[in-house]
């Protein structure tokens, strides 16, 4: 016969294992164990009402059935205890079954662990800290505390300690906010730093050498009085008022040497009262038209380039160094608003970059060129073929630097989008589940796709994409400020603001005795703390900075607006004045109506000649040594500008009136139709003629990005 107590047991089974939950179950178990019991008085719940009620007279009568009906009942209970145990082993075994199936170490990386389910980073991971209010960590939702009385799953499977499954490349707490490390420089150097007169001494002396070699004549000084117009312009950003100039005009009376002279108007420009404000708000500026890749010709109130000014005006006028600097504007994170506790002014170069140069590509491209000082762009479609500027580089090189950009997120946050955030968020590859390799594809040449991991010469971080692992812009701010490229590229900008033209010239084309001396006045820059006012006086205190703009036969035995490697024997003077759209046409237009390129050069403007078509006054205007020129010259604008040229579809006008769009980003004005209708009627080569046009419009003040032909 089966034995009555199964019944029990499976009320038991059916409640823990909720195979057919009962209503009421216990009371339902107590019933059955009531009914399996042919004497009421020997169940346990009636035996201990009875132990309770009964008077002590007759504990001794009942004492026996009642010791009996206990032992069997403690046999019953411990079975059932058994079969309660084994039913919690079971549901436990179950959850933690499902935990580990869902949490595999191989599993998806979307299902990695969250902030509020992991313990707090171990000592070993990246400085992290609580998002600041108002930033995009608030928006994430946090998880609710949980209600006691819903528990069902025993302590057990909550542990406090870190999951099973952790693994040390995925960070314990994916999603926090990594701020960069306050800079600490780490380059060393073993050289003495110099004075600037020292450093004008040692400039003078390769500047010399090099002249001596090549068999040219510096140009004559500047009087005394010239000169230090030239110095206040460089070192203020304007001439002297009528009312300063007699506070120097007894240094220009003193009988001393004109070297010492000159070093002591310099001593008096620094002992004004204005003069650390002036010096630091000029180079505010002119750093960031440098590293914005705006012409100083270009005034703008752009809040991006205001606010960049500004914090660069700021670090100037702390006397703060470049290379912090530079590592400030690279590693930035933050909100560009100043009404937001999280604001960082830095931020504000990065997310001007992007506006100004559209994509990220290109926003890398810049970064390279500003503080490294290399011109990369041209490499981002196919591999340098024999470019002096671009020798053995490769595509896969841009793509190597622009992967150091691929955890960078800049998003608005304001309706109008004039607030942004800018911020690093994990960069994890799709479809490659557990895998944390983050690399960047692009396309190559032949329509193959390739990939890379962040490499910056020789250095290779590791190809983990957390940001909690990997800050890869951070890594590349530490690289770029102690690489011998950076401080170079300093120079060069700092050199070009002085002197009008960098150290490498227009299109990199550096003498050899220029590369020594760059490399020279570079490593002592570093020997000094990369101070802008010791370079800047260094620059101001030589040779190159005293002579004067040339004649016409030193002109025409060198010039660098030419093709030729600049040599600083003459000073050469600033292309700033950029013409309109239409007087930039009506030149190249007249040019064209009488034949003759000599039409732009008596207009004050230097030509340059496009060698393959010597027979057409190709690119009369100059090539302006401006950021806008150099893009719009690249390979990807070239290729749209000949699918232009060459539609069969758009007239004359169409066309010319498609490239004022494209480079003015405005519809053309009548006039200036009709004085690119004029080079088109006069030329014999269409295309040659459209393509004065399009140089036309690039050397315009009117000129803008040409986003239409992205």
């Amino acid at each position: 016969m089966k034995d009555p107590r199964d019944k029990i047991l499976d009320a038991f089974l059916d409640e823990m294992l909720n195979e057919a939950r009962p209503g009421r179950s216990s009371e339902e178990i107590a019933q059955r164990i009531q009914e399996q019991i042919p004497t009421q008085k020997n169940s346990v719940l009636a035996g201990g009402i009875q132990a309770a009620v009964e008077p002590p007279a007759q504990t001794a009568a009942v004492t026996r059935p009642v010791q009996t009906i206990t032992a069997k009942q403690s046999s019953l209970v411990n079975w059932i205890s058994i079969v309660v145990v084994a039913g919690l082993v079971m549901a436990a075994s179950a959850g933690l079954i499902i935990l580990l199936n869902s949490d595999k170490g191989g599993g998806d990386l979307a299902n990695e662990p969250k902030p509020s389910q992991s313990t707090a980073p171990k000592s070993s991971e990246p400085i992290t800290r609580p998002a600041p209010a108002n930033s995009l960590a608030e928006k994430t939702k946090q998880p609710s505390s949980p209600d006691p009385t819903s528990a069902t799953i025993p302590n057990v499977l909550q542990p406090q300690t870190p999951r099973l499954t952790q693994r040390d490349d995925v960070p314990a707490n994916p999603d926090a906010l990594i701020v960069p490390p306050k800079f600490a420089r780490s380059l060393q150097l073993t050289v003495s730093p110099k004075t600037p007169q020292q450093m004008a001494v040692l400039i003078n002396d390769q500047l010399h050498a090099s002249w001596d070699a090549v068999g040219l004549a510096p140009a004559r000084d500047l009087d005394l009085r010239s000169w230090l117009n030239r110095l206040s312009s460089r070192l203020i950003g304007r001439t002297l008022t009528a009312e300063e100039m007699p506070r120097f005009a007894g240094l220009l009376a003193q009988g001393k040497p004109p070297a010492d002279v000159r070093q002591d108007l310099i001593q008096a420009f620094k002992e004004s009262p204005d003069f650390q404000q002036e010096f630091s708000d000029h180079w505010g500026k002119v750093l960031a038209w440098q590293m914005l890749g705006i012409s100083p010709s270009m005034q703008t109130d752009d809040p991006e380039m205001v606010r960049t000014r500004n914090f660069l005006t700021n670090k100037i006028v702390k006397n703060e160094p470049l290379d912090e600097i530079a590592y400030d504007l690279i590693s930035a994170v933050g909100s560009t608003s100043p009404s937001r506790s999280d604001y960082n002014p830095a931020t504000s170069y990065l997310v001007g970059l992007r506006k100004r140069f559209g994509t990220p590509e290109l926003t890398s491209a810049h970064i390279a060129d500003t503080f490294l000082g290399r011109e990369v762009q041209c490499i981002q479609c196919h591999d340098s073929a024999g470019n002096h500027a671009l020798a053995d580089s490769t595509q896969r090189e841009f793509y190597e630097f622009h992967a150091f950009f691929a955890q960078l997120n800049i998003e608005a946050v304001s309706p109008a989008q004039d607030q942004f955030l800018v911020t690093n968020r994990n960069f994890l590859p799709l479809g490659r589940q557990g895998k944390v390799e983050a690399a960047t594809t692009f396309s190559q040449p032949d329509g193959s796709q390739g990939t890379v991991f962040p490499r910056l010469d020789t250095f290779q971080p590791s190809t983990n994409g957390f940001v909690a692992k990997v800050d890869r812009r951070t890594l590349l701010a530490e690289q770029v400020t102690v690489s011998e490229k950076f401080r170079e590229a300093m120079v060069d900008h700092v050199w070009a603001s002085m002197l009008n033209l960098p150290l490498s010239g227009i299109d990199d084309d550096i003498a050899p005795a220029m590369a020594v001396l760059r490399m020279s006045i570079a490593e002592q820059f570093a020997a000094n703390q990369f101070d802008l006012d010791w370079l800047v006086t260094s620059i101001a205190s030589c040779d190159a900075f005293l002579v004067g703009v040339g004649n016409e036969e030193q002109l025409a035995a060198h010039n660098p607006f030419l093709g030729q490697a600049p040599q600083f024997n003459v000073f050469y003077s600033r292309l700033e004045n950029r013409r309109s759209a239409i007087q930039s046409l009506t030149i190249v237009a007249q040019a064209y109506d009488g034949g003759d390129v000599n039409k732009a050069l008596t207009a004050g403007l230097l030509a340059r000649v496009d060698q393959t078509a010597k027979a057409e006054p190709n690119y009369i205007l100059p090539f302006i040594p401006s950021k806008d020129s150099e893009w719009a010259t690249t390979p990807k604008i070239s290729e749209k500008l000949e699918t232009i040229v060459a539609s069969k579809t758009l007239t004359d006008e169409q066309k010319i009136k498609h490239l004022i769009q494209s480079a003015l980003g405005r519809q053309a004005r009548q006039e200036e139709v009709q004085q690119a209708s004029i080079i088109l009627k006069n030329s014999k080569n269409p295309r040659i003629a459209l393509q004065d046009v399009w140089w036309s419009l690039l050397n315009s003040v009117d000129y803008k990005m040409p986003l239409a032909m992205h």
